[in-house]
This record gives C-alpha cells, structure tokens and sequence, in this order.
C-alpha cells in the first residue's frame, strides 16, 4: 500500500477548500482610484492592498455570535462534516507531519494510530507525540510557516547587509523563540507575544551590535533597546515584513500586523525597486502625501498608523530611534474600529500596539485559527500565498480549539494538541 502524504485541504478535501476572498478585487479598484489622483511620481505600491475587515469573528456553527457549546452538538462536538473518519495510516501521516515535521510517520506511530478511535483518543496520542524531542521541530516549523521565514533569503534588500550567514539566523531566530516559549518557559501566547528578549546566534548577536556572544547555538538574550517586545519586534520578523528599499515602507509593517494578529490577508503588493520616493520628504510625509486622496484614505488611515508605529526599525530590523531629518521617530498613533480592527486602539509605538492587540480575544482567537489552518494543511508560505479566512464549515472545530486554548490561560502545547481532536484535523481524507 502506498502510504498517502499529509493532506492538502484543496488537494483531498475539496468540501473543505480553504475559501478565497474576493478582497483582491477590492483593494485594486480603490488602489486604482487612489493612484489616478496622484502624483504623476507616485509608486505604484505607494498604497498598501486595500483590505475589507474580514476577521472571523468568534461564531458558532450557523455563523452566528455563540460558542462551541451553543451548535447544537454535544458539550466538546461538531458537526460531522459528512466524513467519516481519517484510515489510520493517514491519520498517523497527518500527526507525524504537524507534530513532528516528518511526512513519514514510524512504525510505532502507525500502531498508536490503529488503536484510535475517538477525537479524544487522538488527543491522547498527540498529547504523548508532544512530549517527544522531536515536536520542537514541529512547532518550529509552524513558527517558520506563520512568520513567512522560509522565503527571506529570496527578498530584494539594499546593500550587502542580508549576508547568507545572517538570513540563516534570521530565519531561526522566530522559531527558537517560539519554541523555547511553548516547551521551556510558561508556555503561554501572551509571553510569546511581550516577552522583552530574543533568541541569538553570534552572527544575529552582532548584527543587533550584543556583544559576548559566540557560536552558532541559539540562546535568549535581553533586547539591546528598551521596550522592544516579542516575537513580532525580532529583526528576522521585521527584516521578512519591510521590502526592498531602506527606510522600509511603513504598509510592508501593516501586513505583519495584518497576518499575525488580525486574521486576514491577501498577497503582500511587489516590492518596487524602479521609482524613487519624493525627494525632500520623509518616509511619514511622502506616505501621508500619497495616500491623501478621499479613495485611498478609506483603507489608509487604518493602514497608515500601524505601519508608522513601527518606524523606529529599519528594514533589516535594526533600532533607529531617528527618521531621515534627524527628528525622533513619530511612532503614536490611533486607529478607529472597522478595517481589520474590532475597537478603537490608541498607542505610543509598536510595544505598546502589540500589548494592546494580543488582551483581546479575537487576536487570540486568530491565533487558533492560525495553528489549526496549519494542521490542515502544514507547508511553508511564501510571500505570494495568501492567507485565507477558514470557511463556516471549519469554525466550530475552531470554536472547539480556542475553548481548550482559552481554558489553559493561552496555552500554545495545549492549543496544538486540542486541534488534532476537532472533527476537521480527523475527517477522512478519501
């Protein structure tokens, strides 16, 4: 028999391909809009994607405000999706691939695979995969997938900074950090998200200018500059999300934001190499002057704010407490409930913008959405593949994940292994 892969939610499960959006159309229509009443110079990426709010909002089964427990179903159930359940060895491959970052399970997961029968039994055998050394390159490789690190070496930058050695470090930076969190520290999102240090080797270690350390090992360091927090304030991260000029665009720090935390994206715009910013004008200036437009300022005064709170880091992820004039960086800002944010949010920086998004459960919410997305379907995401909202048919085996996420006070283990027991990750794949 030959064994069948991890599956691919589009390639198997077709009832349950993950549903596009039809944001792309949107955002060009408004961009075209935009850009025809702008200055002749304009980029044609000055405008970020214009984006409609598409953050799933906590429903039940019907789509409606409810919990897991309002379906309709029984205390912990879903509905069956109208599949059967997964044949062992498929089962096993699944696990094996989200677990463990192995296509081929081994004999001894094959027989543990056999044995089950319920979403709870396969819980149980996730819970023991867990406790296995090898789950920690399985979580890492949720973290490279979620955080796009796999493509960072393939991104235009300026200058010679992007050595080969220094994106090899870049690109384990997330997941040591991920990983370290979830095994060894209290295990919680809200640690992963605000903890005020990183994870370095000597080459990521010079490059944020940390001196005493040597060797490739990755170890937690402090963050050199006070109130960096995070995972998303690591260089590696902001280095994936600034494109190919320096000072970076502050839109490409949006889409972090955006695809992290909010839940909802379309394909990052191309970096654009070819045409100058306005010479004269700061990053901030030139953005505000190109985005003025009553058309683009639809999207824009979401976009804009987020993006500039981050100003105080360079393209290569480097703190630069100064922008181009010489001035402070202006990092305060404030965004209005709508576009992708559910209440009104006023911040000092990028800190203090990420503190304020992840105490809210829709962003913790995202976050399950994110880990079950990938358990469906675990491969690495380059920069040109969306990120999709996951259909109605999958929200209540969401509902089901975030319940175990959110009574474990914001366990990430917890989470992992709560989403192999939903009627989504067990469906048959046949």
């Amino acid at each position: 028999m030959t064994m069948m892969q991890p599956r691919s939610v589009s390639r198997l499960r077709p009832r349950l391909a993950v549903r596009r959006l039809g944001i792309a159309s949107l955002w060009l229509s408004v961009l075209a809009s935009c850009q025809t009443s702008a200055p002749a110079t304009a980029r044609p990426d000055a405008s970020a994607p214009d984006v409609e709010d598409a953050s799933p909002s906590p429903t039940g089964c019907d789509g409606s405000p409810s919990s897991a427990a309002d379906c309709g179903q029984p205390a912990g159930g879903c509905p069956s999706l109208g599949m059967g359940r997964a044949a062992p060895a498929v089962l096993a491959a699944q696990l094996s691939q989200f677990i463990w970052n192995q296509p081929e399970p081994p004999a001894d997961l094959l027989a543990d695979a056999a044995a089950v029968t319920t979403g709870p039994d396969v819980k149980a055998l996730a819970v023991k995969m867990m406790a296995d050394p090898r789950a920690r390159d399985g979580v890492a490789a949720f973290f490279r997938s979620w955080l796009r690190l796999d493509d960072l070496g393939t991104l235009q930058k300026p200058g010679d900074v992007m050595t080969p050695e220094l994106v090899a470090s870049m690109q384990k930076e997330g997941p040591a950090f991920g990983v370290s969190v979830a095994f060894d520290g209290d295990g919680r999102y809200e640690t992963m998200m605000l903890a005020p240090y990183t994870f370095v080797d000597e080459t990521l270690a010079a490059h944020y200018g940390i001196d005493g350390v040597t060797g490739a090992e990755m170890r937690k360091v402090p963050y050199p500059t006070p109130g960096r927090v995070g995972l998303l304030e690591g260089a590696g991260v902001l280095a994936r999300y600034s494109g190919s000029l320096d000072r970076p665009w502050p839109p490409r720090r949006f889409w972090l934001t955006y695809e992290t935390l909010l839940c909802d994206s379309t394909p990052l715009p191309p970096a654009i190499t070819t045409v100058p910013r306005t010479a004269g004008l700061t990053v901030r200036q030139d953005l505000l002057m190109r985005t003025s437009p009553g058309a683009c300022d639809i999207c824009h005064k979401t976009v804009n704010p987020i993006g500039l709170a981050f100003s105080t880091f360079d393209s290569f992820g480097r703190y630069q407490a100064l922008d181009e004039v010489g001035a402070p960086a202006q990092t305060a800002g404030s965004v209005a409930a709508g576009l992708a944010v559910t209440a009104d949010v006023t911040f000092d920086d990028a800190s203090d913008l990420v503190r304020q998004l992840v105490a809210r459960p829709n962003i913790r919410r995202c976050f399950s959405a994110r880990v079950l997305d990938y358990a469906l379907h675990p491969a690495p995401r380059s920069a040109s593949a969306e990120v999709d909202v996951l259909p109605q048919e999958l929200q209540c085996s969401l509902d089901q994940a975030h319940a175990a996420f959110e009574s474990s006070g914001g366990s990430i283990l917890d989470l992992f292994e709560a989403v192999t027991a939903t009627p989504a990750f067990i469906a048959d794949t046949l």
